[in-house]
């Protein structure tokens, strides 16, 4: 195998692992607040809308052919504006990479290390996420695909939850009403966060692009299914009401569990999730690395050098946020950022490149 490219299947894992990383052990209550008992409807429309989206970014992808999309943007819009659109979109995956440190440094704080500066944790995050990131691509994706056993041990444990099922708390279907269901759609869609990777590491695709772009769908798609898998767990164990200030809902019923050998099964997957956690912040800041290199027409042994640098940055800008307050403001913002610069904007340079008829490199 190539150093600098992926197969189909591992592209698939990078998508799923970025995604599922993002926050799984919150969304369900963040969803109920604006859909309640309707969550999971919520997050079914907003798994297909997303799926709309990667079909988007599949037509543009064709189009970008060995180009990656940081310099198709230069070929459409022309040097000056491509570079400015690229910049922005540096600052936005630095911005979501501060959120991730930040929210992975409010979990561990509430729920294991109390007394532990928030920095350290920040720190213990970051330094192996630099050191993997560094390297290539195939490494970072058969990463992802190692430590995809997690997600089965996540599906498995919540599945206690069946033992005595209330069914009635999802029951009357559709009572929130549509608006509620709708407003529910923008956080199942937050939730989902991480499928622009497809956009951003398509290039690295070996042989068949389209297919491995299909695989990639599917890793996507696999995440609604958890998500949705999750929500509807949740929900047939906590009231409604209570469901909604419950911060991490998923952890909530570990917690709530009890084996003959294991007391605290929250706090042991806890150890095992830092490592999906990990995986987020390396495929994020191979991404900035790699983005950057393209904005300043770097060699590829400078991507070393692009990465230490969003490291420290991100350190500095995630040691700031020290509530769950903030995390949520910024997570609102970026929100309606990342509307326009992964959604927004890739439909414009698809439009522009059919109407200009312009191509990326062979």
């Amino acid at each position: 195998m190539q150093k600098n490219s992926i197969t189909g299947w591992q592209f698939c894992f990078l998508t799923l692992q970025t995604q599922m990383g993002m926050s799984a052990l919150s969304m369900p209550s963040l969803i109920a607040n604006k859909a309640g008992q309707d969550a999971w409807i919520s997050m079914i429309l907003g798994g297909l809308i997303v799926q709309v989206i990667i079909l988007m970014y599949m037509w543009l992808i064709v189009r970008c052919k060995n180009s990656s999309y940081f310099d198709f943007l230069a070929i459409v819009f022309g040097k000056v504006i491509g570079k400015f659109l690229l910049l922005l979109t540096i600052l936005y995956i630095i911005f979501i990479m501060i959120l991730v440190t930040a929210s992975y440094q409010q979990l561990i704080t509430d729920w294991i290390n109390i007394y532990t500066p928030g920095w350290i944790i920040v720190l213990l995050l970051l330094i192996p996420s630099l050191y993997l990131s560094i390297d290539s691509i195939s490494l970072i994706a058969r990463f992802s695909m190692l430590i995809s056993f997690l997600i089965p041990v996540l599906l498995i444990v919540v599945l206690f939850v069946y033992a005595e099922p209330q069914f009635f708390y999802l029951l009357p279907i559709g009572s929130e009403g549509l608006d509620s269901i709708i407003k529910g759609v923008i956080p199942a869609i937050a939730a989902l966060s991480g499928f622009e990777m497809i956009l951003f590491t398509s290039h690295f695709l070996k042989g068949n692009k389209l297919a491995g772009l299909k695989k990639g769908m599917i890793g996507s798609g696999l995440v609604t299914l958890i998500y949705i898998y999750l929500i509807i767990s949740v929900q047939i164990f906590f009231y409604i009401d209570e469901l909604k200030i419950v911060p991490y809902p998923v952890l909530y019923i570990m917690k709530a569990l009890s084996l003959m050998i294991i007391d605290r099964i929250d706090i042991l997957f806890l150890t095992f999730w830092i490592i999906i956690s990990t995986a987020v912040c390396v495929n994020y800041l191979f991404v900035a690395g790699i983005s950057m290199q393209s904005l300043f027409n770097l060699q590829a042994h400078r991507h070393m050098i692009m990465v230490t640098i969003t490291s420290i940055m991100i350190f500095i800008g995630s040691i700031f946020i020290d509530s769950k307050i903030e995390i949520t403001e910024i997570q609102n913002q970026l929100f309606e950022v990342g509307v326009g610069l992964v959604v927004l904007i890739p439909f414009l340079t698809l439009i522009f490149s059919l109407i200009t008829k312009r191509l990326g490199n062979n």
